[in-house]
């Protein structure tokens, strides 16, 4: 008989008692002080940044965080998941997480503010940090704290809590679903944890759908959990266990699912124009790269390029509602993108996973301290295809603090990645295959599903496995230079 007892969300509160038990003043364990000392600093880091922070800067540089701050206000206004476009109608442009998220925390505000929902994001992000915390020390044992503050300080997360984007409560979902299947794979395959992996996956979806093709990969993900750590003769109980852990994501998810389907005539996440805007947006990376033109200049052609496409429709294109149209053009748009000669395909898609791995989040930095130095403005007028003069450019019209500040990040990156790789021969070298097997596959999976548009921001939902994976090469230098005679 499953009890309460045994299940995930028992096991969840149990595994977070000692973390929160350990940020009281009567722990004297080194361990217990040492988180202490990180909350402590992690909230005056917060506080100093609170004072410089503009207030309309939190959604004005926060890519399009005007309309995830105006979703959730109108949401808080007129009761029901609404958008800024058509405020007091329902609105599917988005999955509705974040957008509650906001309206939620307003409500027991009294009112919404930029600042309010950066409160928020401080919270789960530290809440996070202590999942992650729990995560690290059960592979990793007194390497937690340095874990967490690693994740709490990291320039990409810091600086994105700040901003009113839905990154943080997806990194939150995120690292909870991490740290279940980290448990799964300790602690004899809990039926419990791969629950909570289902419910976490559900949530992250209902908050951006970038995690969606995890749902049907949960099954075959935990029986080769159980396959690669020694447990091979179990790998049915682990299919099983995914299963039910898919159908369980699918049943949270269906609702909202079923809601876009009423209203915008097509079952998805989020409404068909978000995904016309998604794959648009892919071309124009590749447009720009391929021919050589800046994104601005792609995007004007590609324009141009839609506006043709509606003319081939025929004369009944103006008949059709604007979701038909977007229809059309959505399907039109897989196939213009995969008409570019595969080299090129193949260059942005390398390019992006470059990006993916490589950019310092020093914009939100430059912004947040109020010495941009146009790096925006370049990044889009620049040629897509002269990498090289983007970053001169930027050097010669910066202010030095820019600069000062993209090298830190940068160089918080480089460090990372360096042991990140050795943090992949550690883990070859210590036979832990089923960690070896469930950092890679997560941090490929975002690293893949972003196609072209590959960045720092986009990372931040695998900053705890890049994270973990760099601990592990921390710790393999460590025993080697003691093995040193």
């Amino acid at each position: 008989m499953y009890r309460w007892t045994d299940s995930g969300i028992a096991d969840m509160v149990r595994a977070m008692a000692p973390q929160i038990s350990a940020l009281s003043t009567e722990s004297n364990s080194p361990q217990g002080f040492g988180l202490m000392v990180i909350v402590v600093a992690y909230l005056l880091a917060n506080l100093l940044l609170w004072f410089v922070v503009e207030e309309a800067d939190r959604y004005k540089h926060a890519g399009d965080g005007s309309s995830w701050y105006q979703a959730a206000a109108e949401t808080y206004k007129h009761g029901i998941i609404t958008g800024p476009e058509r405020p007091g109608e329902p609105d599917v442009y988005r999955p509705p997480a974040y957008t509650l998220f906001g309206a939620a925390l307003s409500y027991l505000a009294g009112g919404t503010t930029p600042g309010l929902l950066a409160i928020g994001q401080i919270a789960i992000l530290l809440a996070a940090g202590l999942f992650f915390r729990d995560t690290v020390d059960a592979r990793l044992p007194g390497y937690g704290n340095t874990g967490m503050a690693l994740l709490l300080f990291n320039p990409n997360t810091l600086s994105t809590a700040q901003y009113t984007q839905s990154d943080i409560l997806f990194l939150f979902f995120l690292t909870v679903g991490f740290w279940a299947v980290i448990r799964y794979a300790n602690d004899q395959a809990k039926f419990g944890m791969a629950l909570v992996t289902g419910i976490a996956v559900a949530l992250a979806c209902l908050t951006r759908p970038t995690a969606q093709f995890i749902v049907p990969a949960l099954p075959i993900a935990f029986a080769l959990i159980l396959a690669v750590s020694g447990r091979g003769g179990q790998w049915l109980k682990g299919l099983m266990h995914g299963s039910l852990a898919t159908v369980l994501a699918l049943a949270i998810m269906a609702p909202w699912i079923a809601n876009v389907k009423a209203i915008d005539g097509q079952y998805g996440l989020s409404a068909v124009e978000s995904r016309h805007r998604y794959i648009w947006d892919q071309i124009t990376m590749v447009e720009a790269q391929s021919t050589g033109k800046s994104y601005h200049q792609a995007a004007d052609n590609l324009n141009e390029v839609q506006a043709k496409m509606a003319e081939e429709y025929g004369p009944e294109w103006r008949t059709l509602k604007r979701e038909q149209q977007r229809v059309y053009l959505l399907q039109r748009g897989y196939s213009h993108l995969l008409a570019y000669p595969a080299a090129d395909l193949l260059t942005a898609y390398a390019r992006s996973w470059i990006q993916f791995f490589g950019a310092a989040g020093a914009g939100r930095w430059h912004n947040l301290f109020q010495v941009s130095g146009n790096m925006e403005e370049i990044w889009f007028t620049t040629k897509q295809s002269d990498v090289w003069g983007m970053v001169t450019a930027f050097v010669k019209s910066a202010p030095l603090g820019a600069v000062a500040i993209s090298a830190v990040c940068l160089l918080f990156v480089i460090i990372m990645r360096l042991f990140g790789l050795l943090g992949l021969v550690a883990l070859a070298k210590r036979r832990e295959y089923d960690m070896l097997l469930i950092l890679t596959l997560l941090i490929t999976y975002f690293a893949m599903v972003h196609l072209f548009v590959g960045n720092s921001r986009y990372r931040i939902a695998v900053e705890p496995a890049l994270i973990l994976l760099s601990l592990y090469g921390w710790k393999f230098v460590r025993q080697r230079k003691s093995a040193d005679p």
